[in-house]
């Protein structure tokens, strides 16, 4: 997901997927935000990703393995967000 970059049609899932990763993993959201803002190659505006990364922080949103874009980048049981 990470390494794909940003493509047309699947961004915005793909920035709530990492970003609830992040929240997980217990990454603050302010390192999300820079993060994501950087993945995002300025193809989205700022504040849509600023936005998503609020949302899935203060909701709680949680994707795991049966989410089905997870699924498309399952690989043995390894779920690749970042290579």
């Amino acid at each position: 997901m990470w390494a794909e970059g940003p493509s047309e049609g699947s961004r915005n899932n793909i920035i709530l997927r990492i970003a609830s990763h992040f929240r997980r993993n217990g990454i603050p959201s302010d390192a999300t935000k820079a993060s994501l803002l950087h993945w995002n190659n300025n193809q989205l505006e700022e504040s849509i990703i600023l936005e998503k990364v609020e949302n899935v922080y203060n909701s709680g949103y949680q994707y795991g393995c049966q989410d089905t874009e997870m699924k498309k980048t399952r690989r043995k049981n390894v779920y690749r967000l970042f290579w």
